[in-house]
Protein backbone atom coordinates (compact mmCIF):
# COMPACT_ATOMS: atom_id res chain seq x y z
CA UNK A 1 0.00 0.00 0.00
CA UNK A 2 1.90 3.16 -1.37
CA UNK A 3 0.03 5.23 0.56
CA UNK A 4 0.45 4.01 3.54
CA UNK A 5 4.45 3.39 3.27
CA UNK A 6 4.47 7.17 2.26
CA UNK A 7 3.02 8.04 5.45
CA UNK A 8 5.55 6.31 7.03
CA UNK A 9 8.54 7.17 5.35
CA UNK A 10 7.74 10.75 6.14
CA UNK A 11 7.42 9.75 9.79
CA UNK A 12 10.79 7.92 9.31
CA UNK A 13 12.37 11.50 8.60
CA UNK A 14 10.69 13.33 11.24
CA UNK A 15 11.87 10.59 13.78
CA UNK A 16 15.35 10.90 12.45
CA UNK A 17 15.53 14.56 12.74
CA UNK A 18 13.68 14.35 16.47
CA UNK A 19 16.51 11.82 17.16
CA UNK A 20 19.08 14.42 16.62
CA UNK A 21 17.52 16.89 18.25
CA UNK A 22 17.02 15.00 21.39
CA UNK A 23 20.57 14.21 20.94
CA UNK A 24 22.07 17.62 20.53
CA UNK A 25 21.76 20.03 24.02
CA UNK A 26 22.17 22.82 22.43
CA UNK A 27 18.84 22.00 19.90
CA UNK A 28 16.57 24.73 18.78
CA UNK A 29 13.27 23.54 19.08
CA UNK A 30 12.75 26.29 22.19
CA UNK A 31 14.41 29.08 22.73
CA UNK A 32 14.14 29.00 26.34
CA UNK A 33 16.52 26.42 27.41
CA UNK A 34 13.89 24.96 30.95
CA UNK A 35 11.03 24.54 28.02
CA UNK A 36 13.57 23.19 25.20
CA UNK A 37 14.45 20.46 28.25
CA UNK A 38 10.53 19.99 28.77
CA UNK A 39 10.07 19.15 25.16
CA UNK A 40 13.46 16.97 24.68
CA UNK A 41 11.80 14.89 27.86
CA UNK A 42 8.02 14.72 26.10
CA UNK A 43 9.34 13.70 22.62
CA UNK A 44 11.22 10.65 24.42
CA UNK A 45 8.08 9.26 25.71
CA UNK A 46 5.99 10.30 22.39
CA UNK A 47 8.44 7.77 20.73
CA UNK A 48 8.28 5.37 22.82
CA UNK A 49 3.69 5.79 22.57
CA UNK A 50 5.02 5.24 19.07
CA UNK A 51 6.57 2.11 18.88
CA UNK A 52 4.22 0.61 21.31
CA UNK A 53 1.09 1.99 19.31
CA UNK A 54 -0.71 3.58 21.51
CA UNK A 55 -1.72 6.72 19.92
CA UNK A 56 -4.01 7.66 22.70
CA UNK A 57 -0.92 8.50 25.09
CA UNK A 58 0.73 10.64 22.70
CA UNK A 59 -2.36 13.01 22.24
CA UNK A 60 -2.56 12.79 26.14
CA UNK A 61 1.27 14.20 26.67
CA UNK A 62 1.57 16.09 23.55
CA UNK A 63 -1.56 18.12 23.66
CA UNK A 64 -1.71 19.43 27.15
CA UNK A 65 1.80 21.01 26.13
CA UNK A 66 1.20 22.39 22.52
CA UNK A 67 -0.33 26.06 23.44
CA UNK A 68 3.34 26.30 24.92
CA UNK A 69 4.93 25.97 21.53
CA UNK A 70 3.42 28.03 19.05
CA UNK A 71 5.51 27.39 16.14
CA UNK A 72 7.06 24.00 16.49
CA UNK A 73 5.84 21.38 13.80
CA UNK A 74 6.63 17.82 15.30
CA UNK A 75 3.89 18.93 18.40
CA UNK A 76 0.64 19.08 15.57
CA UNK A 77 2.01 16.48 13.73
CA UNK A 78 2.09 13.70 15.72
CA UNK A 79 -1.31 15.04 16.94
CA UNK A 80 -2.63 15.07 13.25
CA UNK A 81 -1.39 11.05 13.38
CA UNK A 82 -2.36 9.69 16.41
CA UNK A 83 -6.38 11.75 15.99
CA UNK A 84 -6.09 10.14 12.62
CA UNK A 85 -5.18 6.62 14.04
CA UNK A 86 -8.06 6.74 16.56
CA UNK A 87 -10.50 8.06 13.87
CA UNK A 88 -11.10 11.06 15.18
CA UNK A 89 -10.88 13.26 11.46
CA UNK A 90 -12.01 16.58 12.44
CA UNK A 91 -9.19 17.08 14.99
CA UNK A 92 -6.82 15.24 12.96
CA UNK A 93 -7.62 18.03 10.48
CA UNK A 94 -7.14 20.75 12.34
CA UNK A 95 -4.13 19.71 13.77
CA UNK A 96 -2.38 18.82 10.05
CA UNK A 97 -2.68 22.09 8.78
CA UNK A 98 -1.03 23.47 11.56
CA UNK A 99 2.04 21.09 11.13
CA UNK A 100 2.01 21.85 7.02
CA UNK A 101 2.19 26.30 7.90
CA UNK A 102 5.15 25.17 10.04
CA UNK A 103 7.60 22.68 8.79
CA UNK A 104 9.07 22.76 5.05
CA UNK A 105 9.45 19.20 5.67
CA UNK A 106 5.53 18.72 4.75
CA UNK A 107 3.69 19.80 2.19
CA UNK A 108 0.40 19.72 0.70
CA UNK A 109 0.42 16.06 -0.60
CA UNK A 110 0.13 15.26 3.45
CA UNK A 111 -3.47 16.65 2.48
CA UNK A 112 -3.50 13.49 0.12
CA UNK A 113 -2.84 11.27 2.87
CA UNK A 114 -5.07 12.80 4.96
CA UNK A 115 -7.99 12.37 2.38
CA UNK A 116 -7.27 8.77 1.69
CA UNK A 117 -7.40 7.43 5.23
CA UNK A 118 -10.45 9.41 5.86
CA UNK A 119 -12.21 8.31 2.79
CA UNK A 120 -12.62 11.27 1.11
CA UNK A 121 -11.92 10.35 -2.29
CA UNK A 122 -13.44 13.11 -4.30
CA UNK A 123 -11.07 15.75 -2.34
CA UNK A 124 -8.29 13.64 -2.58
CA UNK A 125 -8.19 13.62 -6.23
CA UNK A 126 -8.51 16.99 -6.60
CA UNK A 127 -5.72 17.61 -4.14
CA UNK A 128 -3.08 15.84 -5.92
CA UNK A 129 -4.16 17.11 -9.43
CA UNK A 130 -3.80 20.61 -7.98
CA UNK A 131 -0.44 19.53 -6.26
CA UNK A 132 0.56 18.48 -9.93
CA UNK A 133 0.02 21.55 -11.69
CA UNK A 134 0.69 24.20 -8.95
CA UNK A 135 4.18 22.59 -7.89
CA UNK A 136 5.09 21.65 -11.56
CA UNK A 137 6.13 18.03 -10.24
CA UNK A 138 5.86 15.77 -13.05
CA UNK A 139 7.61 13.09 -10.62
CA UNK A 140 7.47 9.77 -10.66
CA UNK A 141 6.28 9.63 -6.95
CA UNK A 142 3.16 12.46 -7.74
CA UNK A 143 2.42 9.84 -10.78
CA UNK A 144 2.04 6.73 -8.84
CA UNK A 145 0.04 8.55 -6.40
CA UNK A 146 -2.45 10.00 -8.44
CA UNK A 147 -2.89 6.95 -10.22
CA UNK A 148 -3.53 4.71 -7.03
CA UNK A 149 -6.28 8.16 -6.18
CA UNK A 150 -8.09 7.59 -9.98
CA UNK A 151 -8.10 3.55 -8.98
CA UNK A 152 -9.80 4.20 -5.50
CA UNK A 153 -12.30 5.98 -7.51
CA UNK A 154 -12.86 3.93 -10.03
CA UNK A 155 -11.21 5.92 -12.98
CA UNK A 156 -8.77 2.94 -14.12
CA UNK A 157 -8.76 4.78 -17.87
CA UNK A 158 -7.07 8.05 -15.58
CA UNK A 159 -5.19 5.61 -13.32
CA UNK A 160 -3.33 3.83 -16.57
CA UNK A 161 -2.50 7.55 -17.59
CA UNK A 162 -1.11 8.67 -14.60
CA UNK A 163 1.12 4.91 -13.75
CA UNK A 164 2.13 4.84 -17.46
CA UNK A 165 3.47 7.95 -16.61
CA UNK A 166 5.22 7.16 -13.29
CA UNK A 167 6.51 3.90 -15.56
CA UNK A 168 8.03 5.89 -18.55
CA UNK A 169 9.89 8.21 -15.30
CA UNK A 170 11.82 4.89 -13.92
CA UNK A 171 14.76 2.66 -15.38
CA UNK A 172 13.18 -0.26 -12.99
CA UNK A 173 10.45 -2.43 -13.51
CA UNK A 174 7.03 -0.58 -12.42
CA UNK A 175 6.16 -3.46 -10.44
CA UNK A 176 3.42 -1.72 -8.57
CA UNK A 177 0.47 -3.45 -7.42
CA UNK A 178 -1.97 -0.85 -7.98
CA UNK A 179 -1.29 -0.60 -11.68
CA UNK A 180 -1.18 -4.42 -11.95
CA UNK A 181 -5.15 -4.01 -10.51
CA UNK A 182 -6.10 -1.15 -12.80
CA UNK A 183 -5.23 -3.56 -15.68
CA UNK A 184 -6.71 -5.86 -14.69
CA UNK A 185 -9.87 -3.91 -14.39
CA UNK A 186 -9.28 -2.39 -18.28
CA UNK A 187 -8.74 -6.24 -19.68
CA UNK A 188 -5.03 -6.05 -19.68
CA UNK A 189 -4.95 -9.68 -17.99
CA UNK A 190 -1.99 -10.96 -19.04
CA UNK A 191 0.42 -7.55 -18.23
CA UNK A 192 -0.75 -7.52 -14.86
CA UNK A 193 -0.65 -10.94 -14.29
CA UNK A 194 3.25 -10.48 -15.32
CA UNK A 195 3.57 -7.87 -12.56
CA UNK A 196 2.45 -9.69 -9.88
CA UNK A 197 4.44 -12.40 -10.78
CA UNK A 198 7.99 -10.44 -10.81
CA UNK A 199 6.92 -8.99 -7.82
CA UNK A 200 5.63 -12.10 -5.58
CA UNK A 201 9.37 -13.41 -6.93
CA UNK A 202 10.89 -10.59 -4.96
CA UNK A 203 8.70 -10.93 -2.08
CA UNK A 204 9.80 -14.70 -1.54
CA UNK A 205 13.27 -14.16 -2.63
CA UNK A 206 13.19 -11.40 0.88
CA UNK A 207 11.38 -13.66 2.78
CA UNK A 208 14.17 -16.68 2.23
CA UNK A 209 16.80 -14.29 3.96
CA UNK A 210 14.55 -12.94 6.69
CA UNK A 211 11.18 -14.70 7.36
CA UNK A 212 10.39 -11.86 9.24
CA UNK A 213 10.65 -9.11 7.12
CA UNK A 214 7.70 -6.88 7.62
CA UNK A 215 7.85 -5.20 4.19
CA UNK A 216 7.86 -8.42 2.51
CA UNK A 217 5.14 -9.88 4.20
CA UNK A 218 2.92 -7.09 4.02
CA UNK A 219 3.50 -7.28 0.11
CA UNK A 220 2.69 -11.10 0.12
CA UNK A 221 -0.20 -10.06 1.66
CA UNK A 222 -1.03 -7.76 -0.81
CA UNK A 223 -0.63 -10.61 -3.39
CA UNK A 224 -2.91 -12.49 -1.64
CA UNK A 225 -5.78 -10.57 -1.49
CA UNK A 226 -5.43 -10.16 -5.71
CA UNK A 227 -5.31 -13.74 -5.82
CA UNK A 228 -8.78 -13.65 -3.91
CA UNK A 229 -7.34 -15.60 -1.17
CA UNK A 230 -8.24 -13.59 2.41
CA UNK A 231 -7.14 -16.29 4.66
CA UNK A 232 -3.51 -15.86 3.33
CA UNK A 233 -3.96 -12.25 3.37
CA UNK A 234 -4.72 -12.06 7.00
CA UNK A 235 -2.01 -14.79 7.72
CA UNK A 236 0.50 -12.16 6.01
CA UNK A 237 -0.54 -9.44 7.34
CA UNK A 238 -0.04 -10.77 11.18
CA UNK A 239 3.25 -11.21 10.63
CA UNK A 240 3.78 -8.20 8.95
CA UNK A 241 1.92 -6.10 11.58
CA UNK A 242 2.58 -8.39 15.10
CA UNK A 243 0.97 -7.43 18.04
CA UNK A 244 1.58 -3.06 17.13
CA UNK A 245 -1.02 -1.47 15.56
CA UNK A 246 -0.06 0.88 12.95
CA UNK A 247 -3.37 2.22 12.91
CA UNK A 248 -3.02 3.77 9.51
CA UNK A 249 -2.73 0.64 7.69
CA UNK A 250 -6.08 -0.57 9.01
CA UNK A 251 -7.61 2.44 7.71
CA UNK A 252 -6.69 2.08 4.10
CA UNK A 253 -7.93 -1.98 4.19
CA UNK A 254 -11.32 -1.14 5.88
CA UNK A 255 -14.29 -0.19 4.31
CA UNK A 256 -14.75 2.04 6.69
CA UNK A 257 -13.07 4.70 5.24
CA UNK A 258 -12.22 5.08 1.61
CA UNK A 259 -9.95 1.49 1.55
CA UNK A 260 -7.58 0.45 -0.07
CA UNK A 261 -8.84 -1.44 -3.85
CA UNK A 262 -6.34 -4.04 -3.49
CA UNK A 263 -8.40 -5.72 -0.74
CA UNK A 264 -11.58 -5.22 -2.65
CA UNK A 265 -12.17 -9.12 -3.16
CA UNK A 266 -10.88 -10.45 0.23
CA UNK A 267 -12.59 -7.77 2.60
CA UNK A 268 -15.48 -9.65 3.50
CA UNK A 269 -13.90 -13.00 3.66
CA UNK A 270 -13.98 -14.88 7.02
CA UNK A 271 -10.32 -14.62 7.85
CA UNK A 272 -10.46 -11.09 6.61
CA UNK A 273 -13.35 -9.87 8.90
CA UNK A 274 -11.78 -11.42 11.70
CA UNK A 275 -8.73 -9.83 11.42
CA UNK A 276 -9.99 -6.32 11.01
CA UNK A 277 -12.78 -6.74 13.82
CA UNK A 278 -9.56 -7.29 15.80
CA UNK A 279 -7.71 -4.44 14.88
CA UNK A 280 -10.87 -2.27 15.36
CA UNK A 281 -11.43 -3.38 18.71
CA UNK A 282 -7.79 -2.66 19.37
CA UNK A 283 -8.64 1.38 17.73
CA UNK A 284 -12.02 1.59 19.93
CA UNK A 285 -10.02 0.23 23.05
CA UNK A 286 -7.60 2.87 22.55
CA UNK A 287 -10.15 5.51 21.58
CA UNK A 288 -11.98 5.05 24.86
CA UNK A 289 -9.01 5.29 26.97
CA UNK A 290 -8.75 8.41 25.73
CA UNK A 291 -12.07 9.23 26.31
CA UNK A 292 -11.95 8.05 30.11
CA UNK A 293 -8.45 8.75 31.53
Amino acid sequence: MEAARLLLNIKLSIYATLVLVLLQPNGVIAAEEEKQAKLKEVFVHVLQFEENGQPEKIIEILQPVAADYPNDAYIPFWLFDSYTALGRFEQAEQWLAKAIERSEKLDDSMWAIFYLLSGNAEALYAVLEDYRSREKDYSAGVYTQLGITASASGKYETAKFFFDNSKALTDDPFLNLHYAHTLRKLGHKKQAATIIQQREKEMRKLLAEDPEDQHANFVMAELSALAGDGESAAAYLRKAIGVRQPYFVYWSISDASLGDSLWAQVRQQPAMQKFLEEKHQQMLSSRASLSTD
